[in-house]
């Protein structure tokens, strides 16, 4: 499937919905970085865990993120692309494979640091779903809303695939700059297969299979 071409004129419509996505998400990353790591007055999500109680109420911990980054698409509804094909599979083209084939190589890197992998089996469930709660929280809000609104005000497809990278990384920085760099390198990634495909299905699976290693190497308990 060939890339879809930004719009010929620019959505005056879409500057106020895209501002405000901004506006919101920003508080929202900054308030919950505030209550995880800065003041640690709610666990961050994703760091050991020691049992599997622990476990499973940390994917409890992170359904309310989850529920305000679906709410990012309430913006991009000011936009006039339909919404609805964001979550239709498409047939994959080759750009798909490839970044597939790069995921599944770093979540194995990742996961493979691991000394006994076999010894916590029981917290790979946990671990599985919530890579996909962050999945489908953050593929929803910068490749699905933010790039549905980008592409109503800007005509360059490149542009538009940097510039949600750029923004995708910036909440990564204030966990580690060495993260936030390989987030912006994974967000153009993302965002050029959002472009390709249509649709936000192999972005989900790419993005679910490299947190199965980016959050399962710091989440996974030692034994």
């Amino acid at each position: 499937m060939p890339a879809q071409a930004a719009p010929s004129r620019p959505d005056a419509g879409a500057w106020p919905a895209l501002l405000g996505l901004l506006v919101y998400y920003g508080l929202i990353s900054v308030g919950y970085l505030a209550l995880t790591r800065g003041s640690g007055v709610i666990p961050w999500p994703f760091a050991r865990v020691a049992s599997l109680g622990e476990a499973y109420g940390r994917v409890l911990q992170y359904l309310p993120v989850v529920a305000l980054c679906l709410a990012a698409l309430l913006f991009a509804r000011r936009s006039d692309r339909p919404l609805a094909r964001l979550y239709r599979g498409s047939r994959p083209g080759w750009l798909a494979y490839v970044a597939l084939l790069g995921s599944l190589a770093y979540a194995a890197s990742m996961l493979g640091r691991h000394p006994d992998l076999g010894s916590v089996a029981a917290f790979l469930p946990p671990l599985l779903l919530l890579s996909a709660l962050n999945s489908l929280a953050e593929e929803t809000v910068y490749r699905g809303a933010f790039m549905e609104l980008l592409q109503g005000v800007v005509r360059a497809p490149g542009a538009v695939v940097l510039l949600q990278a750029l923004v995708y990384a910036a909440p990564h920085y204030f966990i580690a700059p060495r993260v936030a760099l390989l987030a912006f390198g994974f967000g153009c990634v993302l965002g050029a297969l959002r472009l390709r495909q249509g649709d936000l299905g192999a972005c989900l699976l790419c993005h679910l299979i490299v947190d199965l290693g980016a959050i399962g190497a710091p989440f996974l308990p030692r034994p």
